[in-house]
């Protein structure tokens, strides 16, 4: 049995089944393998925040709680949606990562919409 310290987007989000996906890095071109939850739903926590980022990109950073597994997180999306505390929101192909030199992860999605 191999040993791992490394835990998939599933487990550091409380055990949501992923799916691999295949990406193409924007800065490379390259493709590669990232596991992804396909869909949370999530309650909003506050409104949305703007990141512009050094590269010139813009994300939109939600703060938000998931009751069913007691955690609380931000996650960054490219789709701005206003929402206000309370809101369901849907996060479509949830993944994270480890930020360098922390112990802390990020964690994004590819697109963001309220709940109907």
């Amino acid at each position: 049995m191999k040993l791992s310290a490394v835990k998939t987007v599933g487990e550091i989000l409380g055990g949501y089944k992923t799916r691999h996906v295949t990406k193409t890095s924007k800065r490379t071109g390259k493709e590669y393998q990232v596991d992804v939850v396909p869909m949370l739903e999530v309650y909003a926590v506050s409104g949305v925040t703007i990141m512009n980022r050094e590269d010139g990109t813009t994300r939109y950073k939600y703060s938000v709680t998931d009751p069913n597994r007691d955690l609380q997180y931000d996650i960054s999306a490219p789709n701005k949606i206003d929402t206000k505390f309370g809101n369901v929101i849907q996060l479509h192909n949830v993944t994270c990562g480890v930020i360098p030199n922390t112990s802390r992860v990020w964690v994004s999605a590819e697109s963001v919409s309220l709940k109907k």
